[in-house]
């Protein structure tokens, strides 16, 4: 609304371009709902989904209507969250840095919480371990690791997509 109305106005005052500014950087993130299912998907990597593979880490692919691509974001309290696959009921568990991987832990008290924060281009988050690196969907391997890259076009930056009806996928565990 403030961008449609900014639009609308001319002439353009100097006073009217701080008072966009200072809305856009009042802005913030709409934090997940941890009622609510979500994907993780990475826009860079052709809108590939995280999951959870047989042997607990973390990876990406093109995968649709599965139950491995869901997640929660349970509240961990301070505007963090604890990041839990569905389909096995595992948590991420890494502080992990750059490159060395995500992994995760049977339970919550064993899992490393997570901050979701704006990158400043719509609707493009990163995901970060609280203590490590951000989450990276690294194209070499198709896995997700730890590692800092602050574009919100680069393979740090991620888009938190609701899901709806979570009885709609199937129960096929990714490889």
């Amino acid at each position: 609304e403030a961008v449609a109305t900014a639009k609308a106005v001319n002439p353009v005052t100097r006073g009217d371009i701080t008072t966009l500014q200072n809305a856009y950087n009042s802005l913030e993130i709409v934090q997940p709902d941890p009622q609510k299912y979500y994907e993780i998907v990475n826009p860079l990597r052709g809108g590939k989904k995280v999951y959870i593979g047989n042997d607990g880490k973390m990876y990406f692919d093109d995968l649709t209507n599965k139950l491995s691509t869901v997640f929660k974001f349970e509240d961990a309290g301070d505007r963090k969250f604890y990041l839990k696959g569905i389909e096995r009921g595992t948590y991420m568990n890494s502080s992990k840095g750059h490159g060395y991987g995500q992994e995760t832990a049977t339970g919550v008290e064993a899992s490393t919480k997570v901050s979701v924060t704006s990158l400043n281009a719509g609707d493009v988050v990163s995901i970060t371990p609280q203590g490590g690196a951000m989450i990276h969907a690294d194209g070499n391997y198709g896995t997700v690791v730890g590692w800092n890259n602050e574009s919100p076009t680069g393979a740090s930056a991620w888009r938190i997509v609701e899901v709806k009806d979570i009885t709609e996928r199937s129960y096929t565990v990714a490889v």
